[in-house]
């Protein structure tokens, strides 16, 4: 497991700035945090910007096909009631035809 990072005093500012641009639920992740810093020491707040960047194309992304997949098991659940209803008045028709299973078991 990854600890938060310490952050250099000259780079706290920049720091906790670039902490502000991503999105709330990854401003908590140490990996991310330690991410940030290594790139903020590396290249500058250029390169940490460009790296928030990409962090929130890829959060939207896993975000936006979570809705997709969780949209398609709700239709899938919705199409197995309606044939299950389907079923169930199929077979409640048949059950209001009384002359219909009279004939079939005198044959």
């Amino acid at each position: 497991m990854i600890s938060k990072p310490e952050v250099p005093a000259e780079l706290r500012p920049t720091f906790e700035r670039l902490l502000k641009r991503l999105p709330p639920e990854m401003r908590g992740d140490a990996y991310m945090q330690s991410t940030l810093l290594l790139y903020l020491k590396l290249g500058g707040e250029t390169l940490a910007r460009h790296t928030i960047e990409l962090a929130q194309i890829k959060f939207r992304d896993r975000f936006f096909k979570k809705r997709i997949r969780d949209a398609a098991a709700i239709d899938a659940e919705d199409g197995e009631k309606e044939e299950e209803i389907q079923e169930e008045s199929e077979d409640d028709v048949e059950d209001d035809n009384p002359e219909e299973s009279e004939t079939e078991d005198l044959s």
